[in-house]
């Protein structure tokens, strides 16, 4: 029998399967994003108690087979970052961080960056110090640089010049100028957005959240991944 892998996890999804198993998406530091087969998931208490729910850091035991499958033989929950009652706005940003792991974390490979990513954005949601949208989109910022795609948030990339950006276009490969921006590079952004990505870009809350600074990134992310971000798509004021 191959020894039990062991450590904190966070649910990114589950389906069921059977009459009483689920088959989850796990992410994981060590081993990144992890599909998992829970037997009798929906009936043990015991094994899983509240643990397999999202927003939950549980302490997580899997055991791999020999056949590529991995088993959660068992789920002790350890925190809820979110806390008892989230509401609405922390929810939805909530299932927007679990959306980018799943999308953006490959199979099997560690992601101790992203995870503390994730979590992390749950516990600033929890905490409620910082408004929903500001969280969402330091969160969804700092994906893209984990990935590499972040654009420089003063630099464009048609005229090579320092300038304040005005749009994110995929021709361009990044952030483009008001001087340079061109119909088909899609949608412009004003330059309350635009400071608002200076901000998150240096680490620094944003004086304001236009919808439209959000908006722009989740577009980015569906550019290089090829799949819209579906989760979260809440309407706010700037603030």
């Amino acid at each position: 029998m191959r020894p039990a892998l062991q450590g904190p996890a966070l649910l990114l999804k589950a389906a069921d399967r059977g009459e009483d198993d689920r088959l989850l998406t796990l992410l994981t530091p060590e081993h990144g994003r992890l599909t998992a087969l829970a037997r009798h998931a929906r009936g043990s208490k015991r094994r899983f108690g509240a643990a397999l729910q999202p927003f939950c850091l549980f302490h997580a035991t899997l055991r791999p087979s020999g056949a590529g499958l991995v088993f959660l033989e068992q789920a002790l929950a350890a925190e809820f970052p979110l806390g008892n009652e989230p509401g609405l706005e922390a929810m939805a940003a909530g299932w927007l961080f679990l959306e980018l792991a799943e999308q953006l974390c490959p199979q099997s490979q560690p992601q101790a960056a992203f995870f503390e990513l994730v979590l992390g954005g749950l516990r600033r949601l929890g905490l409620g110090k910082e408004g929903a949208p500001a969280v969402r989109l330091s969160v969804l910022w700092q994906a893209l640089a984990l990935e590499g795609w972040a654009p420089d948030p003063c630099l464009c990339m048609r005229c090579g010049q320092s300038k304040p950006l005005t749009g994110l276009s995929p021709g361009a490969d990044g952030g483009i100028c008001a001087g340079c921006w061109r119909p088909l590079d899609g949608p412009r952004v004003d330059e309350a957005a635009a400071a608002a990505w200076m901000a998150v870009a240096q680490g620094r809350p944003p004086a304001t959240t236009p919808p439209e600074a959000e908006a722009a990134l989740r577009r980015w992310v569906a550019h290089h991944t090829g799949r819209d971000l579906r989760s979260g798509q809440l309407e706010w004021g700037a603030g």
